[in-house]
Formats: C-alpha cells, structure tokens, sequence
C-alpha cells in the first residue's frame, strides 16, 4: 500500500513525500522490489535535475554576476 501511495505522489509531482513513503515502506520491507525501483528512479531524476539546473545557471546564481579575482 505504502509503494502504491509513494507511486501516486511521485506521479503528481510530490517527490517529498514519495520519498518518505518509500523510505517507510523499505523500512517495513526491504526486500520490496517495486519501492526499490521507484526510490532509485526518484534519486535519478532529482539528482539529473539538480545537475542540470547546475549547469544551466538555475542554481541561483547568474554566471553574469560571478565576480571571480584571477
């Protein structure tokens, strides 16, 4: 049930609480191979995502502002 609740969640775009629904079902089961995948696929993208919005300046920082002293 928990796997079923962290796929819906995932699937509306709350990955938050997919991620802690899954880490409950993992504790609960950690032989659960579903709730195994749809973890490993959640860190996937979230970490894409993050490395994407690294590279693409959405960090927070504007590449035009660095101010780098050589």
């Amino acid at each position: 049930m928990l796997y079923r609740i962290a796929k819906i969640q995932f699937g509306q775009g709350d990955t938050q609480q997919a991620v802690l629904s899954l880490d409950y079902c993992l504790a609960l089961d950690s032989q659960n191979a579903d709730a195994r995948l749809l973890r490993r696929t959640i860190d996937a993208s979230t970490n894409n995502k993050v490395e994407n919005d690294t590279f693409s300046g959405k960090n927070g920082i504007d590449k035009a502002d660095d101010k780098t002293v050589l």
